[in-house]
């Protein structure tokens, strides 16, 4: 679910997922990198529609994050809220 996921940022942004999901690198740095995204709102939204791409609405909040913060950090919060989501009683 989370590859999907990392796969439609990427493509939301016109990057590679090995670009998006190379080392430790912030959010910023993909922003500069992105041929189609110019500030923070086109990340936002990139996130956003990839969360509604993969039917995650119900199963995850947008993480709040700033610039600063690395891709690995707001996947691995992703993938916190999608596990936890797991655990809840239906």
């Amino acid at each position: 679910m989370l590859e999907k996921f990392k796969d439609s940022v990427a493509s939301r942004l016109g990057l590679e997922r090995s670009d998006l999901c190379a080392g430790d690198r912030t959010l910023g740095e993909v922003l500069g990198m992105s041929p189609v995204a110019t500030n923070s709102i086109d990340l936002l939204e990139a996130v956003a529609a990839a969360i509604a791409e993969n039917d995650l609405e119900d199963r995850v909040d947008i993480p709040a994050f700033t610039l600063d913060h690395t891709v690995d950090e707001l996947m691995a919060e992703i993938e916190r809220q999608l596990s936890d989501n797991e655990r809840l009683p239906v």
